[in-house]
């Protein structure tokens, strides 16, 4: 019995680092940018907000180092076609609400909805029972 879960974990270990390999990310904002989306970048008012603009090149760093992350709940199946879950990481001061759409097997896109400046003193509110990614 040991033998059968020393290899089940041996496949999955595989099949992530497979995933990984090939997890795409697009950013569907940048093609088009309505008046709301160009005002996620950076927001004003916003008592304690860290008003420094998210930049593409900071979104894109930061959505690659939760490929794993990412990789690791597909694997497991918390992640599925269609699914909305949300990247936040204190550290980056960041939020981030994604829609994971499967383009073939091993082929995922996660289209982006918005970015948020996260702090304790500003969280990114979720919805109940909402997957969150800890980056």
């Amino acid at each position: 019995m040991k033998l059968l879960q020393e290899l089940h974990n041996l496949i999955l270990e595989k099949y992530i680092g497979s995933v990984t390999s090939n997890i795409e990310i697009s950013i569907k904002f940048d093609i088009k940018k309505t008046s709301h989306a160009t005002d996620q970048f950076t927001r004003t008012g916003i008592k304690g907000y860290n008003e420094s603009p998210i930049s593409n090149s900071e979104l894109l760093e930061f959505l690659n180092i939760s490929k794993s992350k990412i990789t690791e709940k597909i694997a497991s199946q918390e992640i599925i076609d269609g699914s909305k879950f949300v990247l936040k990481s204190n550290d980056w001061e960041m939020a981030c609400p994604i829609i994971a759409k499967q383009r073939g097997d091993f082929k995922w896109e996660m289209l982006v909805l918005t970015v948020f400046r996260e702090s304790p003193e500003n969280p990114f509110r979720v919805g109940k029972n909402q997957l969150i990614l800890w980056v």
